[in-house]
């Protein structure tokens, strides 16, 4: 492609993903009073009592209370309303937005965790046992209707209206932002990062192949299969969002991805990518096994990659649902967790690494457009050096 088209494409393609984050900041302002009509269609008052807590006069007259609340899921916060009656009991619990990835609320609903807390009462939560393979989902969804019921329980006006004792205030589980283990993988990832860079360098006097295999190895193990970590689309989505700043399971992948954004501006080298990928060690050491090469360059799948990477990066952004850009195939290889339309995809990558030495890092990859896309970026804002004649 021409040098000068490819380059107003760059630009232009910071538009959309402009437009993304705008528009869905503004789609998120003042959606309460849209979704309690949705909730309650025939509704014939709305009363507003906090940010977080509504009174509804339903079409017989009889008042229903809405507490909306939020706890962080996997990906981010998992949000949630529950309607109360004037009895104080829970007559529905909806599930308002999850970030998290779609088998693991599939697995929530097949075992209807959210209507163990129908007709109990708000001032008596009983939870049940969180879902095994859907743990950090399902206790987000736990303590989500935990809060919104203590939310209702401690605010003056419910209280008086449904005769509710004056209580001291319960305490509310709140996720620990950073545990040891949290710690422990922020040192690890810190750690590949600084023995990638030290092995980039010239002042490094050991064999830098052996070196590469050692750390890559290293990686493999940490990051790929006792961490399952690998960052995304659907990282990049948390950060682009701010979804991040109310808090994720963990910010080991965010973290990586900061510090893989920083080799790129600052060294302008993909450093990720080259040695501590877990996926694309996998397919390097079984590209070993053949002695293959790289994949022949293809410029028309490298632009439908860039056009389909932004376009779901925008989706995401603007709905602010990071798993609508969960489609890479690493996950469901490193803890299974995805589509039996990416486990094909896995193992079609797998077996592809036999003929070509790491096909989906050089083909198919959304992180190589980011990553590209950032380096474009930074060439075009660092001022061009003038030689003096």
């Amino acid at each position: 492609m021409n040098t000068k088209l490819e380059k107003y494409i760059g630009i232009l393609s910071i538009i959309p993903l402009i437009f993304s984050i705008v528009l869905g900041f503004l789609k998120e302002q003042n959606t309460s009073i849209k979704l309690i009509q949705e909730f309650i269609p025939n509704s014939k008052n709305i009363l507003h009592y906090t940010d977080n807590i509504y009174k509804v006069i339903a079409e017989n007259n009889l008042p229903l209370y809405i507490s909306f609340a939020s706890h962080v899921g996997y990906s981010g916060p998992m949000q949630l309303a529950i309607i109360a009656n004037q009895e104080k009991k829970i007559d529905t619990v909806v599930l308002i937005k999850s970030p998290d990835t779609k088998p693991y609320l599939d697995k929530i609903l097949e075992n209807k965790l959210p209507n163990h807390f129908l007709n109990q009462s708000i001032t008596n939560i009983i939870p049940p046992d969180a879902v095994s393979g859907a743990t950090i989902s399902s206790n987000a969804i736990i303590h989500a209707v935990e809060k919104a019921s203590h939310n209702l329980i401690t605010n003056n006006t419910v209280q008086q209206e449904l005769a509710i004792p004056q209580q001291h205030n319960q305490n509310i589980k709140q996720n620990a932002i950073f545990s040891s283990s949290e710690l422990y993988k922020l040192g690890i990832v810190l750690f590949l990062f600084l023995s990638a860079f030290w092995i980039s360098t010239k002042n490094f006097k050991y064999n830098k192949l052996k070196s590469h295999y050692i750390l890559a190895g290293l990686s493999f193990v940490s990051v790929g299969i006792l961490f399952s970590m690998q960052f995304s689309l659907s990282t990049i989505t948390l950060l682009l969002s701010g979804i991040w700043k109310n808090g994720i399971a963990s910010y080991a992948p965010l973290f990586a991805l900061i510090l893989a954004i920083l080799c790129v501006v600052f060294t302008k080298k993909n450093l990720y990518c080259s040695h501590i990928c877990p996926f694309g060690t996998l397919q390097e050491g079984i590209s070993l096994i053949t002695h293959c090469s790289m994949p022949p360059k293809n410029n028309f799948i490298k632009w439908i990659t860039r056009f389909f990477t932004l376009l779901i990066l925008c989706f995401a952004i603007y709905y602010a649902i990071p798993s609508y850009a969960t489609y890479e195939p690493f996950g469901k290889t490193f803890n299974m967790i995805g589509s039996f339309t990416l486990f094909v995809l896995s193992i079609a990558v797998i077996l592809s690494s036999l003929i070509f030495k790491k096909p989906w890092c050089h083909l198919l990859c959304p992180m190589t457009p980011f990553f590209d896309y950032i380096l474009f970026w930074r060439k075009l804002l660092t001022p061009s050096k003038k030689i003096k004649e």
